[in-house]
């Protein structure tokens, strides 16, 4: 009888998701009523019986995430300059100042019931405030509250909005229609929401406070109450912290434009709201690398703008931190020992060579490597091809396993299988044109015993060979 092989493996891994065309419905006029279903892949559409210059506000009850778009002629998106949404709401406003036609179009994963309405119903005028000043309220679920705030001169200022003691997450207190450049800092804690601002004339700003529902209060303070710089940190240094709900820790790093940097962070604590670090500067691009181990996380950033560059860490409890020149999480070839997965930084016409480690002639394994969801409903793999040979040149047959529902594959990974036959070394060349991880898994077979090595939320396996009549205790 045939064997029939299978992959168990301990993974956690990425996951995509891509728009379908939208599934085209009636037009709607301000007053009219719609319902129905929308998802991700495939969101509903509505053609929108308005005009150029109009105000309309999309109100949806729902029974999950809902999100709206409005698009005009060209496929144009139409300004959408407010908006308050939950699990039971979506509320949009758009003024349509693209040409027509209109379309509305629904996507996310609910159950809904519609409203068109003429001109701006969401937003609540909540009057005046100025620097020094606060200002008690109580925000609910159908509308938004807007204030304006201002300024007699330039300044620093922090947006401090506090929910009532018992109330639920705070939401968030932002100016609309000023440069990102003038926001410096940001906080969020379960009943605290903290924005710094430098403002650089005197004027008066749109002020918007997005609070579920629930008493809240906002204070306009003067300087900066949130930023706490600690000075440059050097490539290859690790420094310890201590972060507090309501501060975030700046570290100046130097870096060049266009290079790459990678930066460790680890943070230890018991709260909710655990420590996290991120990159803030004129220009930066998180690449499309990243992993995390428990409280570990390494990530690979692209600077493609001109510096400064700095590091913010926000949240609570302690933390390390440290960062070095280049990608250090990505490799172009190497060792690939079985048991121990790499990410493999592969690039357009450059194939990268692993030498696998850890097998012998006559073992028996696997190959995995990580999906690109592009298409959700036909997966491809990011490695675009893969040759194995031995040491006298001789290329060893891959087969591909795909799964069809009756083998616990792992939808996340490609599989291939095979047997190492003739001389050492035995030599893996890949091919793609962006990193994919990529795992090298023994064979266990029946009798035998092994010894695996898995640190917490990270990934190891081995291949099981099995006849088919077999069975697994």
């Amino acid at each position: 009888m045939g064997r029939l092989r299978f992959v168990c493996i301990l993974v956690i891994f990425i996951f995509a998701l891509a728009a379908l065309p939208a599934v085209a419905q009636d037009s709607l006029s301000p007053g009219d009523s719609a319902s129905g279903t929308a998802t991700v892949s495939r969101p509903v559409s509505y053609l929108l019986n308005v005009n150029p210059g109009d105000i309309i506000t999309v109100r949806a009850q729902t029974d999950g995430f809902l999100r709206q778009r409005v698009y005009g002629a060209n496929d144009e998106q139409v300004r959408r300059p407010d908006f308050k949404s939950s699990r039971e709401t979506s509320i949009y406003v758009f003024e349509m100042d693209e040409a027509g036609p209109y379309r509305l179009e629904l996507s996310g994963d609910a159950a809904f019931s519609l409203t068109i309405e003429s001109g701006d119903t969401l937003t609540l005028d909540r009057g005046v405030i100025k620097p020094g000043q606060s200002a008690n309220a109580t925000a609910t679920l159908d509308r938004l509250d807007i204030y304006t705030l201002e300024v007699a001169a330039p300044l620093t200022l922090t947006l401090d909005l506090q929910n009532a003691p018992g109330a639920p997450v705070s939401g968030s207190a932002r100016l609309t229609g000023i440069t990102g450049s003038a926001q410096q800092a940001e906080v969020t804690t379960m009943a605290r929401h903290l924005n710094v601002y430098t403002l650089e004339s005197a004027g008066t700003f749109r002020l918007v406070v997005n609070v579920e529902q629930g008493d809240y209060t906002l204070s306009i303070v003067e300087g900066d109450t949130v930023t706490n710089n600690l000075g440059a940190l050097q490539p290859g240094q690790t420094i310890s912290g201590t972060i507090v709900p309501d501060r975030v820790d700046f570290y100046d790093i130097q870096a060049s434009p266009e290079a790459r940097i990678t930066v460790t962070f680890q943070g230890i604590t018991d709260s909710r709201n655990a420590p996290r670090v991120d990159l803030v500067g004129e220009g930066f691009d998180r690449n499309d690398i990243e992993t995390e181990e428990e409280d570990k996380g390494i990530t690979v950033y692209v600077l493609d703008e001109d510096p400064p560059y700095r590091l913010a860490v926000a949240g609570e409890g302690s933390y390390t931190l440290s960062w070095s020149g280049g990608d250090t999480l990505t490799s172009a070839g190497g060792a690939l020992v079985a048991g121990q997965p790499v990410m493999a930084g592969l690039v357009a016409g450059q194939p990268a060579v692993f030498m696998l480690e850890g097998l012998a002639e006559g073992a028996a394994g696997s190959l995995l490597a990580g999906l690109d969801f592009t298409s959700v409903e036909n997966p491809q793999p990011i490695i675009t091809a893969m040759t194995l040979t031995n040491g006298s040149g001789e290329i060893l047959p891959l087969t591909e396993i795909v799964s069809t529902g009756e083998l616990p594959l792992f939808a996340d990974y490609a599989t291939w299988l095979f047997e190492l036959a003739g001389p050492a070394p035995y030599t893996l060349t890949v091919e793609g044109e962006r990193a994919a991880p990529l795992l090298l898994n023994p064979t266990l077979k029946p009798g035998e015993t092994a010894q695996l090595m898995a640190e917490p939320y990270s990934e190891t396996g081995l291949t099981l060979a099995l006849d088919a009549a077999e069975s697994l205790v």
